[in-house]
């Protein structure tokens, strides 16, 4: 459903902290289903840059934050900006303060919308939201603490793809776990140039560094680095008893147990372009493609927060390394 800008509720057309005079600025995001209670103050550093406020509750005053001035005063900022327009009833507004969002070293709103994906908030293009995320986390609290990041705004080719079409488009289990793996092939990349580079700038010698290439030409070891990079918990639980219901009686009971999440990762991955015909793999698949877009977040922000050793990540799939 469309909602009209025009039609917002007059509480929220007036300012209610005249004495701020600051620049706002926007960024438009988008949910499968829309719920205006889901307003949150967002936090960086443990400063409030601004709120993410549902289209909905632009609208109501059914929900705790209807005389909140500060609530207010955002929804006025952005009327200001936005004027007359359609928006439809799925997006969130993330409207934040261009002060103190220079303050905490962000250049961009887009700087911080890599940390809603987790909550199955994705980045708004032309399209909406058909995507159901089910394994996400809840807004509670009505507070959101981000940090920097990627500007995704500056994504190019298949990084652009990826994060404004497959992630809030994407339903089918199967083609949305074969482009996570995608990037999972990319970053493979990046970390196998690197652990190279690093042996030839400390001048090792040639036979050493032809049997690191040999060792890191196994999908399965660079898959393995990669999961040690950001994943605290190498075995869950909830990951390896889902991959019970795929694997069935094909795997020994010690495999449900003990395997890393990485193993499982790739085993599946060999499932589905092998033995896909084989197993009833569409319910657990989308519980997995949950947990491999969170993963794929977590690794953005290494790479973003060791961005010198990944210089190469970021040529090629961003515009700026900023």
């Amino acid at each position: 459903m469309a909602v009209e800008i025009n039609s917002f509720h007059r509480n929220y057309t007036k300012d209610s902290m005249p004495e701020i005079v600051t620049e706002y600025v926007y960024e438009l995001f988008v949910t499968y289903l829309g719920d205006e209670k889901e307003i949150s103050q967002i936090f960086v550093d443990n400063k409030r840059v601004g709120w993410l406020i549902p289209v909905l509750s632009m609208v109501s005053i059914d929900h705790d934050f209807s005389e909140n001035k500060f609530f207010i005063k955002h929804v006025f900022e952005f009327l200001k900006i936005k004027k007359e327009e359609t928006l439809n009833e799925n997006v969130y507004v993330l409207i934040l303060s261009r002060r103190i969002l220079n303050e905490v070293g962000c250049s961009s709103a887009n700087n911080l919308a890599l940390g809603l994906i987790p909550y199955g908030i994705y980045p708004y293009g032309e399209k909406i939201c058909v995507y159901q995320k089910k394994r996400k986390i809840k807004i509670d609290g009505n507070k959101i603490c981000l940090k920097k990041s990627i500007n995704i705004s500056e994504s190019i080719d298949f990084m652009k793809y990826f994060i404004y079409e497959v992630l809030p488009q994407e339903i089918n289990p199967y083609a949305r776990f074969m482009h996570f793996y995608q990037f999972y092939e990319i970053a493979m990349e990046a970390v196998f140039y690197k652990k190279i580079l690093e042996k030839k700038k400390k001048k090792y010698h040639l036979g050493n560094i032809r049997d690191s290439i040999s060792e890191l030409s196994s999908e399965r070891k660079l898959i393995n680095i990669l999961y040690s990079l950001v994943d605290k918990v190498q075995v869950q639980s909830e990951l390896n008893s889902a991959s019970r219901e795929i694997f069935l009686d094909s795997k020994e009971d010690q495999y449900y147990l003990s395997t890393n999440n990485s193993d499982l990762i790739y085993d599946i991955r060999n499932t589905l372009v092998h033995n896909h015909y084989r197993f009833d793999l569409k319910d657990k698949l989308s519980f997995y493609c949950d947990y491999i877009e969170d993963f794929i977040v977590k690794l953005i922000e290494f790479f973003f927060e060791n961005k010198k050793d990944y210089n190469e990540f970021f040529e090629s799939y961003f515009q700026s390394n900023t």
